[in-house]
């Protein structure tokens, strides 16, 4: 029995095709070190405001990252929706594209989610189609 407690549960990564699809979330610019504060935030008021909106998440909750720099970046923290609400001044959303993307489901605390970032970037790492120019 693995416990979730100490152990992510991210050590398979797929690649899998995905359709597009709608993010509706709470989007800010946040530093690594404050990550941990804005998803403790982030996931409940997200599922307030939808459920407020009258908006069924169509999936778990997810997590955009756009623009890192200078450890920090552009993140919206929210849930996939089939309709996104019309209009909200709390949600911001996010319009992906389909296509191939590389997935790993963490259960566990936050506390454990830097492993399954680790086991991620390796992943990725190992592939010449996904490694940045140098």
């Amino acid at each position: 029995m693995t416990d979730t407690a100490t152990r992510p549960s991210a050590d398979r990564v797929e690649e899998i095709n995905v359709p597009a699809r709608t993010v509706v979330g709470m989007h800010e610019h946040v530093t690594v070190a404050d990550l941990p504060e804005f998803f403790a935030k982030a996931v409940p008021a997200t599922a307030g405001e939808l459920a407020r909106l009258g908006v069924a998440p169509a999936g778990p909750p997810m997590v955009v990252y756009r623009h890192e720099a200078d450890h920090a970046f552009d993140v919206t923290v929210g849930f996939p929706v089939e309709n996104p609400p019309a209009s909200s001044d709390v949600l911001a959303v996010e319009e992906l594209p389909a296509g191939r993307v590389a997935c790993a489901e963490h259960v566990g605390p936050y506390a454990t989610l830097p492993a399954a970032y680790t086991t991620m970037s390796n992943w990725l790492g190992e592939r010449t189609s996904c490694r940045r120019p140098r």
